[in-house]
């Protein structure tokens, strides 16, 4: 949701040092995939009060629970919640959860041992909200909306990241909303109250990263967690000098090697990638690691495109996607993902499933204009998937349908209209049958014809068939 005041405006393309992929347009291959007709969740506009904009979304390693939250929850919270015990064919209805000083931003993930996390923003802090039998009940007073579990003060856009393989390892991220300065947390005790502690700065003295900070300029993506618990953390940042309405035109990845420690030494910087005609953020940047490899995302202007090119040129809005095989320490340029035809893309996820070379990307697209602020802009949602690390991708069109009408707006709080949907939206991979899972935000009961401007609501489809396995 992001509550800052200098926000999001574009995207971003690709790094480069040694040992770099070459640019590529990714090709579409002949498709045997197929998604479930999207439903809407329950307790949802426009008739429910739980809207849908940014939805999470996170499945246990069961691979039979998987959970969707939303910030915005009803009477008894800041977040919407839902959970499925059937790998998502049924979900229950929609409740909420949290903090009633919440409903800024929402996260959920989910602990090796089971553990439901779910962080609500307050602003002044985040609730932390915990869950020991499959999201039936919450501890911290979350079920009542008078939550006591407190971390993260003075936050914007939080994200909570448990490990995979530690049940009492828990990361906690975000921005301040003062200066935007990236933060990082720790708890070895699974989140417990009063646990959380400050790892060394995310911005490594002396880096780019560092010299290109500016108060109020920073656009932080959740963190991921690799092998031997190394972190990598993707920020967007304009180049200082700049505004609060200069684009995002570098991508880093603060990597801090074997985990962060609380005190301990900084993170290291890396650039993902730089332009000077680029404009990286519509919205959040994304990282997934999966052993050596990982994959960062991004949406908006790479700067790199052709001004002919069939994709529109240095103005197009597509989604890009980068690999790094030595563990983030070099990447490829961008890998284009969306196809010619789409002429403005938005808010795009990544996920990565059990092997490193299967990848996943949801995004909004529209044939309307090449402008993501066009009022008459009409909106579906696509999902892209690859088996050969994206070198080649399939297509589906999740959403028959227009999911959105009119303009999806990319600048954060700094918009005037075009919010509906939020700074996000989600996929997510079944670790047992790699199957992937989409959850995104749409009201397309909101029409030019009708003129009505009811809160978006969360849907979910579901791949049925060519699953990664």
């Amino acid at each position: 949701m992001a509550l800052t005041g200098r926000l999001r405006a574009g995207l971003l393309a690709a790094a480069g040092a040694a040992a770099v992929l070459a640019l590529g347009v990714a090709s579409a291959t002949a498709s045997a995939v197929s998604f479930t007709k999207p439903v809407k969740l329950r307790n949802s506009p426009p008739k429910g009060e739980l809207q849908g904009g940014e939805p999470s979304v996170a499945f246990d390693r069961d691979g039979k629970h998987v959970y969707v939250v939303a910030p915005g929850g009803g009477e008894n919270g800041g977040v919407g919640f839902w959970r499925s015990a059937n790998a998502g064919h049924t979900f229950t209805k929609g409740r909420s959860l949290g903090s009633l000083l919440g409903g800024g931003d929402s996260d959920v993930s989910v602990g090796p041992d089971h553990t439901v996390y779910i962080a609500d923003l307050e602003v002044v802090a985040n609730a932390l909200c915990r869950s020991h039998d499959y999201g039936k009940t919450f501890d911290s007073n979350c079920d009542t909306g008078i939550a006591t579990n407190q971390t993260g003060i003075e936050s914007d856009r939080e994200w909570v990241s448990p490990s995979e393989t530690n049940k009492s390892l828990v990361y906690f991220s975000y921005h301040d909303i003062t200066t935007e300065t990236p933060l990082v947390y720790r708890s070895d005790s699974a989140g417990a109250p009063g646990s959380f502690a400050p790892c060394g700065p995310v911005l490594a003295p002396g880096s780019e990263a560092e010299a290109n900070y500016v108060p109020g300029g920073t656009n932080q993506g959740k963190l991921s967690i690799g092998s031997h618990g190394d972190l990598y953390v993707p920020i967007l940042e304009p180049t200082n000098p700049a505004t609060l309405t200069s684009p995002y035109n570098n991508f880093y990845m603060a990597i801090s090697r074997h985990g962060c420690q609380p005190g301990g030494a900084p993170f290291h910087d890396v650039t993902v990638y730089s332009n000077p005609h680029a404009n990286l953020a519509n919205i959040f940047p994304y990282v997934v690691a999966r052993g050596n490899t990982v994959y960062a995302a991004f949406t908006g202007i790479s700067g790199k495109r052709h001004p002919q090119g069939r994709h529109g040129g240095h103005n197009h809005y597509g989604v890009y996607l980068l690999r790094s095989t030595d563990g983030g320490r070099h990447w490829s340029k961008p890998i284009t993902v969306d196809l010619g035809w789409f002429k403005a893309n938005a808010l795009a996820s990544l996920d990565v499933g059990k092997r490193p070379n299967q990848v996943a990307m949801g995004f909004y697209r529209t044939r309307t204009s090449k402008d993501p602020n066009r009022d008459d802009d009409v909106w579906k949602y696509e999902v892209a998937t690859s088996r050969n690390g994206g070198r080649d991708f399939k297509y589906t069109r999740i959403t028959h349908d227009a999911i959105h009408y009119g303009q999806i707006c990319n600048l954060g709080i700094l918009c005037t209209g075009g919010r509906n949907l939020l700074d996000f939206s989600s996929v997510g991979i079944n670790p047992r049958t790699g199957c992937v899972m989409a959850v995104f935000a749409g009201d397309p009961y909101d029409t030019p014809k009708n003129g009505r401007d009811d809160e978006a609501a969360p849907y979910v489809s579901r791949e049925t068939h060519g699953c990664f396995g």
